[in-house]
């Protein structure tokens, strides 16, 4: 069952090898100008599927308190500009959602990889978070995420 999880090419402490991102709206954001003490980014494999939305929601609707702890909040998936911008109107999420269109990212970090899903074997986006600290070092990386309790995973997590 190994063979279907993720395979980490990068390690607590390391330097997160990306900065800057497209959003929903193909505005660059920068994580080094954003004045948190954590940065949360959620790679999830699709918008508006059961799983993901169930996470994304649970986001949602922990979103204030996460903020309170300064954590930026940041979901990550291979899917593009208009499907972002479906997923965020229809389930009001208050973050942004970037883009990993062709899964450079998320293949650099280890995330994308070889999956198994009801007998079908397929390569794809692991579910991960990372947490990083104010210096974009990795502080933590969250797998398996509890979908529907993620939010307290992630702010356990930073008390770790």
């Amino acid at each position: 069952m190994n063979e279907y999880l993720p395979v980490f090419k990068i390690n607590e402490g390391d330097l997160f090898p990306q900065d800057i991102f497209a959003n929903e709206l193909g505005e660059e954001i920068k994580l080094s100008e954003l004045h948190q003490k954590w940065i949360a980014l959620f790679f999830y494999p699709q918008d508006d599927t059961p799983t993901c939305t169930k996470e994304a929601c649970n986001l949602r609707d922990n979103f204030e308190i996460l903020k309170q702890d300064s954590i930026s909040i940041f979901g990550i998936s291979p899917d593009g500009e208009k499907s972002h911008q479906k997923f965020i109107k229809k389930f009001k999420l208050p973050y942004s959602l970037l883009i990993d269109e062709d899964h450079q990212l998320a293949s650099k970090l280890g995330i994308w990889g070889t999956k198994k899903f009801m007998g079908q074997v397929y390569q794809g986006l692991h579910r991960v978070t990372v947490i990083l600290n104010h210096e974009l070092r990795v502080h933590k990386l969250i797998h398996p995420v509890d979908s529907g309790n993620h939010a307290e995973q992630i702010r356990q997590n930073i008390q770790s």
